[in-house]
């Protein structure tokens, strides 16, 4: 599969981050300081969560820590790809969190880790994850990129539910297969 759109770093540096919601393309620097600990309350405050559909794609990081982050930001800057530092999605078990980030645009999150609960939403909605920063570069480059890649070390359900794209999907075929 090809990850299409811009790769957002979540850089410390406030004004690399102003430059990439302004634009510009940053190249992967495995040196970069990331911002780490994100909380699904960052993501999307409490006060989103009153919406419950394409809505919170409007607010996604509207809660993260510098305020660089307004209405439609992340959608605006057509990101494909974020990327951050340690334990993304810590917090509360909000599914409003990864939800707004692919309603966004947003397909693939690579942190340096992640949090269960966090990827276990994403997993189920169809948003990619991955602890793999070699991916970066490959995605620069525009290579395809296997399935496999994203089910790395999950149970064979998981896996099975990244592979057809989330838990509804993997749902529909499963009640397909049950009825033939």
């Amino acid at each position: 599969m090809k990850i299409q759109g811009r790769i957002l770093y979540l850089t410390e540096d406030a004004a690399l981050l102003d430059e990439q919601l302004a634009g510009k393309s940053l190249a992967f620097d495995p040196n970069r300081a990331l911002i780490g600990s994100i909380s699904t309350d960052e993501i999307t405050p409490g006060w989103v969560c009153y919406y419950y559909d394409e809505t919170l794609a409007r607010y996604a990081y509207y809660g993260l820590r510098g305020g660089k982050f307004k209405q439609d930001t992340l959608k605006k800057g057509s990101f494909g790809v974020v990327v951050s530092g340690i334990s993304k999605g810590c917090g509360s078990s909000r599914e409003t969190a990864p939800y707004s980030e692919l309603k966004a645009g947003v397909q693939l999150v690579i942190a340096k880790s992640i949090e269960k609960i966090y990827r276990q939403n994403s997993q189920n909605i169809g948003l990619l994850t991955s602890t793999d920063f070699g991916l970066i570069e490959r995605i620069e480059r525009g290579e395809d990129i296997p399935i496999t890649e994203f089910t790395k070390g999950l149970d064979p359900i998981s896996a099975s539910i990244v592979e057809h794209g989330g838990l509804f999907a993997y749902n529909v075929i499963g009640r397909a297969v049950v009825a033939t």
